[in-house]
């Protein structure tokens, strides 16, 4: 575990690259609607029945870390969360043309 000198954040690998900014999740989460924040708290409640889970804010995004970072919040509207998780590969079974209401593309 090594431990950012300048903003106090721990990361898995030593001089991992990321961005020592001041903005706070709060200061992310300012002004969004009380839809908004009770989709991200059942979001950020239902990871964490799973285990211990951080969220760190960056300029444009909440970054959600277990021992690493996993997920990223890009966009909070009035009543959705685009949620990214990233994968190595492509699959196809994560795939849906747009417009689709396939399962793996609703918002919460």
């Amino acid at each position: 575990m090594w431990t950012c000198n300048a903003c106090g954040r721990n990361f898995q690998r030593t001089n991992q690259h990321h961005c020592c900014g001041d903005q706070t999740v709060n200061d992310f989460l300012a002004g969004r609607s009380r839809q908004a924040l009770e989709i991200l708290d059942a979001l950020t409640g239902a990871l964490r029945n799973i285990g211990p889970v951080n969220l760190h804010a960056t300029k444009s995004m909440i970054v959600i870390a277990a021992d690493v970072r996993f997920a990223y919040i890009i966009q909070i509207g009035k009543n959705f969360i685009d949620l990214v998780l990233p994968f190595k590969t492509v699959h196809e079974s994560n795939l849906f043309p747009e417009n689709s209401t396939g399962t793996g593309n609703q918002r919460l």
